[in-house]
């Protein structure tokens, strides 16, 4: 919908799918998510084709002169925004009215109309043909506005135009892979998903083109060529995304495997130079890296769980790697802040900066005790011990709640909505709780059943870190909503 939405406002699926491609890029948005945008803006942008289609080129002067005004006269940036878009509109209708007029004379030239009528009876040549001029103009609105008006100037049928506008939408999708030549690896994910979706639809629309035409002669009998073509424009499109939506999977591995040459690390690439051009932005970029922060501890915290519960030493190398990993984010992004704020900022920007920073320190901290963690891990399997039965069903539980306050504090650093930190500092209560609970528990089964004294301790040792990883959650959410 919001692909839909926002090609119908820009007129050019073109500016789309190079704006979702770049959010992929910067880590707005992930590749699904781009690719349901890009499905969306096939559609989006047939709603120019059904305007042309309503022959209102003859007004293109008035909503010039509107836009105009607008712009000029407007009191508010929004007003004059919304000219500018009005006055571009205008001048588009103008330039095909433009076009439409000086096609008139080439009615009665033989060869220039034996061209076209070879794609009736050769459908893959119009495709092409369409393809190329939509790749040379870089918009498939100007080349379908084109195609409708070869046919207001009985130039091409119908039959005819349908291959041109189906190469025209596999042309479309240059620009989008021009955008991410230098982009992240999802970026040039993004790119070919848009080439794949359309390449296949049209290869789909191609073997069943007969049924297809007869489909929108059905749905448009009385309606002029101009109107039969915007159909055709629009039905293509609503097929493409309807068959290819719940395949946004499988169309992200295909793109995967149409990007060639080996692929880069690509750890915290959103950290870049251009998004230091807006400080918001780049601000935004640092709480997607803690977000990503937030991930890796969770799933040291996994790890450590394992390697106490289970006794599992394949899990300690693991949860090494996840810690350097870890302490390399936190080194590349507190370089990305001192960027950051070395350049001018507002009050706002100024203020957001020092939470950051205080967010940055608590997850190194949550690192810290995910090591004692690992290390009690280490001493438990190299002396042969365990914990009881009971012992690892209550370590487990304290586990669980150690995850959940994790993601939580994940949601309120992602989206600084107070009822997310509230949630931080109730789960952190529970956990307090469960902790005292649980050294109660221990300190009577000391001694009533005389338990290992050494396995009592590392248990202890589990509890206390567990604690601080949420207190630490719990400081990052005081930081948040304060």
């Amino acid at each position: 919908l919001s692909g839909i939405i926002t090609t119908s406002v820009a007129q050019s699926s073109a500016v789309t799918t190079v704006m979702v491609v770049s959010f992929v890029n910067t880590g707005l948005l992930a590749l699904p998510q781009a690719i349901s945008v890009i499905l969306g803006a096939h559609i989006g942008t047939t709603i120019t084709a059904q305007i042309i289609a309503f022959k209102i080129d003859e007004f293109s002067l008035p909503i010039i002169a509107i836009g105009v005004g607008l712009h000029l006269l407007g009191r508010t940036e929004r007003m004059r925004s919304i000219g500018e878009a009005i006055f571009g509109l205008g001048i588009l209708f103008f330039g095909l009215n433009l076009i439409g007029h000086s096609l008139d004379p080439l009615r009665d030239n033989a060869a220039f109309r034996s061209v076209f009528q070879t794609f009736s009876i050769h459908p893959v040549l119009g495709l092409l043909v369409g393809m190329a001029v939509t790749t040379i103009v870089n918009s498939s609105t100007i080349t379908t506005g084109i195609t409708i008006a070869l046919a207001l100037s009985s130039l091409i049928s119908f039959e005819q135009a349908v291959p041109l506008i189906l190469g025209e939408n596999i042309g479309s999708t240059v620009t989008a892979n021009l955008a991410a030549i230098n982009g992240s690896h999802v970026a040039k994910q993004a790119a070919r998903a848009h080439f794949i979706v359309n390449a296949a639809g049209a290869f789909i629309a191609l073997v069943l083109l007969k049924p297809f035409m007869n489909f929108v002669l059905w749905i448009s009998p009385i309606a002029d060529v101009a109107r039969q073509i915007a159909n055709a424009h629009t039905f293509f499109n609503i097929f493409t995304t309807i068959v290819f939506l719940p395949f946004i999977g499988f169309i992200a591995y295909l793109s995967n495997i149409l990007i060639f040459g080996k692929r880069k690390d690509e750890e915290l690439f959103y950290l870049d130079e251009p998004s230091l051009e807006d400080s918001d932005t780049a601000l935004d970029q640092v709480l997607t890296a803690l977000g990503e922060l937030h991930t890796f501890a969770d799933q040291s915290l996994h790890l450590a769980q394992k390697a106490i519960i289970k006794g599992d030493e394949s899990k300690i190398s693991q949860i090494t790697h996840f810690g350097e990993k870890i302490e390399r984010y936190q080194s590349r992004i507190t370089e990305y802040l001192e960027k950051v704020s070395s350049r001018r900022l507002s009050a706002i920007q100024s203020r957001r900066i020092p939470k950051l920073v205080r967010i940055l320190h608590e997850i190194e901290r949550v690192r810290d005790y995910e090591e004692k963690l690992k290390q009690t891990a280490i001493h438990l399997i190299s002396e042969g011990r365990s914990f009881s039965r009971t012992e690892a069903h209550e370590i487990t539980e304290l586990f669980k709640a150690a995850h959940a306050v994790l993601m939580t504090t994940a949601k309120i650093t992602s989206t600084g909505e107070k009822k997310y930190g509230e949630q931080v500092l109730e789960e952190y209560e529970s956990i307090n709780e469960l902790k005292d609970e649980l050294r109660v528990k221990s300190q009577l089964r000391l001694g009533k059943d005389h338990a290992e004294i050494a396995v009592i301790n590392y248990y202890y040792d589990v509890i206390s870190s567990i604690e601080e990883i949420a207190r630490k959650c719990r400081n990052i959410a005081y930081t948040m909503i304060n």
